[in-house]
């Protein structure tokens, strides 16, 4: 190769091609990032055993669609044809250390993926994965223009000798998205990380389907005690959405107090204003009423309201100029916040002791860390090394509690985490920003934040990771609202948010105001989403993008057939698609007179006889 000090192996599998990476030669410390090879795609084609005729499917490079994954929960995560790009925070540029892997420089006519990406051309895919254990997370940059797709790690500080290994990658392919699924899920098999959440499966369900209660889309940070155990009480109550698909079925349920319920971000005890009692009659009371209690924080960070901030400012990471390493932009947050230096023992030790007081002493079981990708910053680390060094260390020992003192198994939800270096230790993962109770943030749409909180953008990376799902992770892709109270999504909004999570997606949270539900109100319409979901149960999905925001919906078995409309315009398919559509699931189909329409914003769905071949 003329990657220097970069050795490649190429080995034939059944299941596909895998690339290993070593280091040559002598000593070497890495650089932040640091090459490992190039490929064309037509040798990425090659591996795969494309010829001919699939080969040439691949030739327009303007016609292909090209996966550009984000490296952490809330980047960007789709497919990108033509000249797409995911868009830039321009106004406020702190937006981006939200969603840019560190110290990257996405260059304008290149795609950026982290983790996995694949070329796909009608049915046809072809990818590349990383089934990183414990390494050096991977990055891909593709060239539309050249072809060319140029592979690096991020492993600042990582020093190599001789022989070390670099990266393993494999080239999946397959000849339609469940086959190339199918892939997926044999590569990532071996690490067995799902059985750590059998507990939250209900034995009448086809695949693990979690579901809960959260109380941030709610109250957000606004909770106290009284608010917070209102809602418990209500929500085997009355007839809510969990109480009807969850609670009266006999599947486990969980009740998560989120943020807002600590001092302060980064001072990780209880508010004694809001929970006089503090956390632990909480939790107690959650388990009583025999659900599973669950609590947010957001471990790694420090904010300048923290007494951490103020009493250990040789706790945070510091880069190399010496000033704290600015890792986000919040004004509810003092404005900027900072990471907490995870190669210090003393850190690592703190932490440690935080979540034996959540698991052990207060008693919750499922436990949502946010924030993470703080973790994986590289800066002027005190014991040296590189940042997913630490970062696999400090998140290793926290996960490898799955049970508290008791006996009983422990769930953690990993989010705005970096997917690649945590996926071992986070089979529960969410997989796109936060949603929100109407379309779309319109001044962070302005500001070109693409992480932005936003039904829209939520439902986007749910349906563009949903190859993930059930396969590297149980996919979180937050939560669906029902209520009518504070939301300004449509009936037919929040159906369409409701039905996309549930198709790509597998853990099931809602966020309303429990006990504030109106049979009258919101029975029907919470009647008709169980209704819907009861019906399609039986089966898996997926989807294939036909336009800018529109997807064609299949199952596995070819039962089942619709088309998800995130666009803001009728999607007139003129002839492109035929579909039988005299046995509706749910229908949105408006009148045209060249062939299938579907209205804005909407999700259709058709049972279909015979089976699609």
């Amino acid at each position: 190769m003329a990657i220097e000090r970069v050795i490649r192996s190429v080995t034939s599998l059944d299941s596909g091609v895998q690339l290993s990476y070593r280091h040559s030669g002598g000593a070497w410390v890495d650089p932040h990032n640091r090459q490992l090879d190039e490929l064309s795609f037509r040798e990425l084609l090659a591996f795969a055993g494309f010829e001919g005729p699939e080969i040439e499917a691949f030739s327009d490079r303007r016609a292909i669609h090209i996966m550009s994954n984000g490296w952490q929960s809330w980047s960007p995560a789709w497919e990108l044809r033509g000249r797409e790009a995911i868009g830039r925070a321009g106004l406020i540029r702190k937006f981006q250390l939200y969603t840019d892997r560190p110290r990257q420089r996405p260059r304008r006519g290149l795609v950026q993926s982290h983790f996995f990406t694949y070329l796909r051309s009608g049915s046809l895919y072809v990818g590349i994965f990383s089934r990183n254990d414990a390494g050096a997370p991977v990055g891909f940059c593709l060239n539309r223009k050249l072809g060319s797709i140029r592979i690096d790690i991020a492993s600042a500080g990582k020093e190599r000798t001789g022989g070390a290994p670099l990266a393993d990658l494999h080239v999946l392919w397959g000849r339609s998205y469940f086959e190339f699924k199918d892939k997926i899920a044999a590569l990532y098999a071996g690490f067995g990380h799902f059985e750590r959440l059998a507990f939250l499966r209900a034995k009448q369900d086809k695949k693990l389907c979690p579901g809960g209660w959260e109380s941030w889309y709610c109250h957000y940070s606004r909770i106290d005690e009284e608010l917070v155990l209102k809602s418990l009480e209500a929500l085997d109550g009355n007839q809510n959405f969990l109480n009807r698909f969850y609670v009266e079925r006999g599947k486990p349920t969980v009740f998560q107090v989120d943020d807002g319920w600590e001092i302060a971000v980064g001072d990780w005890d209880f508010s004694r204003e809001r929970f006089p009692n503090g956390m632990k009659p909480v939790a107690d009371t959650v388990k009583a009423k025999g659900f599973l209690p669950g609590i947010w924080i957001a471990p790694f960070l420090v904010t300048k309201f923290s007494r951490i901030f103020h009493d250990r400012p040789d706790w945070l990471l510091y880069n190399d100029k010496g000033k704290p390493l600015v890792v986000g932009w919040m004004p509810a947050w003092g404005g900027d916040f900072y990471v907490l230096d995870l190669s210090r023992r003393e850190v690592r030790d703190y932490l440690y002791a935080i979540f034996e007081r959540l698991v052990n002493e207060w008693g919750f079981r499922y436990l949502k860390l946010d924030f993470l990708y703080a973790g994986l910053y590289p800066g002027r680390f005190a014991e040296g090394g590189s940042a997913y060094q630490w970062y696999e260390e400090v998140i290793g020992r926290i996960t490898s509690v799955t049970e508290n003192r008791d006996g009983r198994p422990v769930a953690y939800l990993g989010c705005g985490a970096p997917l690649e270096t945590s996926f071992r230790h986070f089979p529960l993962m969410r997989i796109g920003p936060d949603t929100k109770e109407s379309w779309d943030h319109p001044t962070a749409k302005i500001a070109g934040y693409a992480g932005r909180p936003s039904a829209w953008l939520s439902m986007r990376s749910t349906i563009g990771r949903s190859l993930l799902d059930q396969t590297v992770f149980i996919n979180d892709p937050d939560v669906f609202f029902l209520r009518k109270a504070e939301c300004s999504l449509s009936q037919t909004e929040k159906e369409l948010l409701a039905v996309v999570n549930f198709l790509f997606g597998s853990q099931l949270m809602v966020s309303d105001d429990l006990h504030h539900y109106s049979d009258e109100a919101e029975g029907s319409f919470t009647a008709h989403i169980v209704d819907i979901f009861d019906k399609l149960s039986h089966d898996d999905y997926g989807a294939e993008r036909l336009a800018k925001d529109v997807w064609r919906v299949s199952s596995r078995s070819g039962e089942i057939d619709g088309i998800v409309n995130l666009s803001d315009k009728v999607w007139k398919s003129r002839g492109r698609v035929r579909m039988e559509t005299n046995r509706p699931i749910v229908s949105h189909i408006v009148k045209d007179t060249h062939g299938l329409a579907f209205e804005r914003r909407s999700v259709s769905l058709f049972t279909v006889t015979p089976p699609i071949a």
